[in-house]
């Protein structure tokens, strides 16, 4: 039977674990339809509190939806997904709702069904509430952290094994660093003891949340595959089974009761009939409790023990609580407990401790396998231990020897079969041994062969398989010789003692499992503690030519078996694929590639060398090495070439700024040679005011890795070795593997620098030369002013006749021409000093919030009189809702009547000005003038926006105007910051356009 995956198992998928605080409702169900996991969302959906209220309303509808789990089930794993309609009972209703449904393979083996809904059911939970969905009903112990390891929740389990701990490293300090795997990798899993600590990233952007999962392999986990035994090799059960024989004749006669202790022939060849019929076999088999968890004090008592323990073993075996793990052993009888003893006594981590603990009514004992983490406070002063437990399947008490008699135990009923897989229960009552025919009718006992043989076509096991497999060669090892030691004693006329706890604890210690395993891999093994050879393989021992380990260690140990490793060596991290030559018994060398470990041996830290015998022979390795070597040193001497020809300077650096070598281009850019520089400080090549600039650049690369967020270089002066100075551009970049040693490149700027001081002073040239030109304008024309105005003056009172009749009509004639020019005059001078203080940036503009729409209509009402003598139409079309501008108000008022001025002068009689305002959608304000007149091509826009430059309009308009109407426009645009814009065409009209930005427009 496939057993369903376990929540870690599920949590470790990525497609499960983006369920955890998704707003859409996700459930995850096993092959058969039982729910595994539900999320808060889907909780909401069904109205629910809890994921077992959630699996009841599940279980009542899965007979409607069983066609479609059975055809997820017999599709392909990992397919596209479908879309179902599934009906629940909800709020007394049956409610259809859609969901894509797969069934997805998990990576830890299995499969599961996932629902995932097709609408959201509310908003995204918040994290404590999503987790409390996911783990609070969970079996495992699990907590949710944020991304910088701080405990967010936590269910029961792992509250017991993180305690007050706000953070998971102060309990586990290797999670630290898989933390990070996990925030790059989004899953992380590693091991702590016999503990295996799962990473899920479930959240995303600045704020990422982790799923910890704390799991331990479990027995039910593993298969086994053994070969059929016959009945008669049983001797004692080695495994507690239970079953249910076939129901008696109804006229067999009833067995007489016995006292309680008796015991019958009859009883031990089978048991005892029963009259009623056997419960029938149930699908699903009960799980008991895995682990409990416990804590202890300073002094080593116990402070709390986790109900799961009594609920295993029974309330008077679990009752510990106030004493030691040496006064529990000796008032329990727990077996094993010395080495937890001293495993408490150096205050340290410890696991992989097994005691076997007696399940209350004396007839079965229970393996439990230990580990534990000490608790320290802000000051490292020791607070006690929080440790856990892990149940593994309960055996029977070993028979005692002939002449030794125990106290009789109470029969308890049998408990009913389970089918297919039968496990024993919390606290189960002695069976009689079966027999040979009682064996034949048992169809639920997994016979295990004493010796299988290893395949070696089987695939190689996975770390956790290999780690289960040891775990569980240990509990099979140690019922054996609690089987084999009263057989013993019943075989022989003089029973053999019982071995001692001592002994015990130092067989355990010793690893015998773990040599023999070691004895049969191909590679070899030595361990050693300093210069004490503690282990070595029978691997190794055949490659040398030595019998045992102690014939090594007479013969001289590591010394004489890595006297030749000079030929390649092994660095300090170790690193597999380094080549070695180890010394045999013959003095020969044997090439072989090396790791160093450090691992536990005997209960404490030892080195452990990995050997793998190198496939060419050393002096074939060596040659390979030199050419290698000399192709490596010919790609050197072509990369200096390159860098020395080169025309920028390069120079080699250290992490401390010291330089290591320069190419030929710095050479003659510093004129030092590169044996002269080499060791001195970069910063000798600098003029005294760029070291800072320069060690700043070098710093930044140092300790940030990076000098800015672009790295675009410095600029910096060069001390020539002759006593000048040349600035240069200075590029400083990190190369290497390791990271510690920095390039610098330095490009010579003087020409640059020669043509960029050229540029500066034509540009102060041409500013003195406007700036004088602009004190000429504003000289002359207040100079011209003066007897001009006196001539319009004049003309003035002359043509009103003041002073007395002017007879002659021509000169009335001549005197209106004098003050047309001289009212020409002064407006040109006019324009033409704006047109200078707004080129010299001494135009003064007054900026307040100014009201396009109402200058607008201003302007078109002193504007109306010339309109209608020139027969043209002027209308508007202002946005009622145009927020106020930022401008002059004044500057405004001329941009506005010089455009209406121009429109009116160039539109033939019968055509139209339209003025109109806008805001548009990116929050500018436009202000629009457009007219039908006689247009322009582009080059003579061009030709119009230049000052005192007029376009030529015979036969197409009006002449006339000082050529300084267009640019003086565009420039008190400008200086209001705003933009200026035409578009015209020949004989269609012009549209002038002034838009102000969002920034110049003031919110209402």
């Amino acid at each position: 039977m496939n057993l369903p995956p376990r929540l870690p198992q599920l949590i470790s998928d990525e497609r499960v674990g983006a369920l955890f605080a998704a707003p859409k409702p996700g459930l995850a169900l096993d092959d058969e339809g039982n729910l595994l996991l539900a999320n808060r969302a889907a909780l909401t959906l069904l109205r629910t509190g809890s994921v077992a209220d959630a699996a009841a309303v599940i279980a009542a509808e899965r007979g409607r939806i069983a066609a479609t789990l059975r055809q997820l089930v017999e599709g392909p794993a990992n397919g596209p997904a479908q879309k179902h309609a599934l009906a629940f009972l909800i709020g007394g209703a049956r409610k259809a709702v859609e969901f894509a449904c797969s069934r997805v393979a998990l990576a830890g083996g299995g499969a599961a069904i996932l629902l995932v809904g097709s609408e959201p059911a509310g908003i995204a939970p918040d994290p404590i509430s999503a987790a409390s969905a996911f783990f609070d009903h969970a079996y495992d112990a699990f907590a949710l952290i944020d991304d910088n390891g701080r405990r967010i929740y936590a269910n029961s389990g792992a509250a017991a094994l993180l305690g007050p701990a706000e953070k998971i490293e102060e309990v586990i300090p290797a999670a630290h660093r898989e933390l990070a795997i996990a925030r790059r990798e989004g899953y992380a899993e590693f091991s702590f003891g016999v503990l295996r600590i799962l990473l899920r990233r479930v959240g995303s952007g600045s704020e990422p949340l982790f799923i910890v999962a704390f799991t331990a392999p479990a027995r039910d986990e593993v298969k086994f595959e053994a070969e059929p035994i016959e009945p008669e090799e049983i001797s004692q059960p080695t495994e507690p089974v239970h079953a249910v024989p076939a129901p008696a004749p109804e006229d067999q006669p009833k067995p007489e009761p016995e006292a309680p202790g008796t015991v019958t022939p009859t009883q031990s060849e089978a048991p005892k009939p029963r009259s009623e019929p056997p419960a029938e076999p149930e699908k699903h088999v009960p799980r008991s409790p895995g682990r409990f968890v416990w804590q202890t004090d300073a002094d080593g008592r116990f402070t709390s023990v986790s109900p799961e323990l009594a609920a295993v073993v029974g309330h008077e075996p679990a009752a510990v609580a106030g004493t030691d793990w040496q006064e529990a052993a000796a008032r329990i009888g727990i077996e094993g407990a010395d080495e937890v003893v001293s495993a408490v006594a150096r205050r340290d981590t410890w696991s992989g401790v097994t005691v076997t603990w007696p399940v209350e009514g004396g007839e079965w004992l229970r393996p439990i396998d230990l580990a534990a983490l000490p608790v320290f406070d802000r000051e490292r002063r020791f607070l006690g231990f929080r440790g856990f437990g892990v149940f593994r399947d309960a055996v029977a008490r070993p028979q005692p020897a002939k002449g030794e008699t125990r106290a009789p135990v109470a029969e308890k009923p049998a408990p009913p079969k389970f089918a297919p897989i039968v496990r024993p229960p919390d606290r189960p009552a002695a069976p009689p041994p079966p027999t040979a025919a009682l064996v034949e009718k048992l169809e639920n006992v997994v016979p295990l062969h004493k010796g299988p043989a290893s395949d070696p076509a089987r695939p190689t096991l996975t770390p956790v398989e290999r780690n289960a497999f040891r775990e569980i060669a240990k509990v099979i090892g140690s019922r054996m010789k609690r089987v084999d030691a009263p057989a013993a004693g019943r075989d022989s006329k003089t029973a053999a003692p019982a071995p001692s706890k001592t002994s015990a604890t130092a067989a355990r210690a010793t690893g015998d499992g773990e040599r023999a395993v070691l004895d049969r891999l191909p590679i070899g093994v030595i361990v050693h503690r300093g210069e004490k050879l503690l282990y070595a393989n029978r691997t190794l021992l055949d490659w040398v030519g030595f019998t045992n380990i102690e014939e090594l260690a007479h013969a001289g140990g590591l010394g004489r078996l890595f006297s030749t490793a000079h030929a390649g060596g092994i660095d300090e991290e170790g690193n597999l694929g380094r080549l070695i030559a180890l010394r045999s018994r013959g003095g020969e060398p044997i090439p072989v590639e090396a790791r160093l470990l450090s691992a536990p041996w005997e209960g404490e830290a030892a080195l452990m060398y990995v050997l793998r015998r190198a496939g060419a022979g050393l002096d074939e390795r060596i040659e390979a090495g030199e050419l290698a070597l000399r192709e490596a040193e010919g790609t050197a001497r072509e990369l200096r070439a390159i860098l020395d020809t080169a025309t920028d300077g390069v120079a080699l650096l250290d992490c401390e700024g010291r330089v290591l070598g320069m190419n030929r281009s710095a050479e003659a850019l510093f004129g030092f040679d590169s044996g002269e520089i080499e060791g001195r400080n970069f910063a000798t090549l600098f003029a005294p005011e760029s070291h800072r600039a320069a060690a700043d650049y070098l710093d930044g690369l140092v300790v940030n890795g990076v000098a800015s967020v672009l790295n675009d270089g410095r600029e910096v002066i060069g001390r020539v070795r002759e006593g000048g100075l040349i600035p240069l551009f200075m590029t400083l970049g990190r190369v290497g593997e390791g990271g510690d040693k920095f390039c610098a490149v330095f490009r010579d700027i003087t020409q640059w620098k020669r043509a960029e001081e050229e540029l500066v002073h034509a540009r102060r040239q041409a500013e003195r030369a406007n700036s004088a030109k602009s004190d000429f304008l504003a000289k002359i024309s207040h100079e011209i002013r003066t007897p001009l105005n006196a001539i319009i003056g004049f003309a003035e009172v002359m043509m009103e006749e003041r002073l007395g009749p002017i007879l002659n009509e021509r000169y009335r004639e001549y005197l209106k021409d004098i003050h047309a020019s001289g009212e020409h005059l002064v407006s040109l001078i006019n324009d033409l000093l704006d047109l200078s203080k707004i080129e010299a940036g001494k135009l003064d503009l007054a900026f307040a919030s100014v009201d396009l729409n109402e200058i607008a209509s201003q302007s078109m009402a002193l504007m109306q009189p010339q309109a209608n003598r020139e027969r043209i139409i002027i209308r508007t079309a202002l946005s009622p809702d145009l927020p106020p501008v930022v401008a002059d108000a004044r500057s405004v008022r001329q941009i506005v009547l010089n455009l209406l001025s121009n429109s009116i002068r160039f539109t033939p009689p019968g055509g139209q000005v339209i003025v109109s305002t806008t805001l548009t959608d990116d929050g500018e304000v436009h202000l629009r003038v457009r007219d039908t007149g006689i247009g322009m091509t582009e080059s003579e826009i061009k030709t119009a926006l230049e000052p005192f430059r007029q376009i030529t309009t015979a036969g197409r308009g009006k002449a006339g105007g000082t050529g300084l109407g267009l640019p003086l426009t565009k420039a008190l645009v400008e200086a209001n910051r705003a933009s200026f814009s035409i578009r015209s065409t020949v004989n269609s009209g012009t549209l002038v356009e002034v838009a102000f930005p969002s920034t110049r427009v003031l919110a209402e």
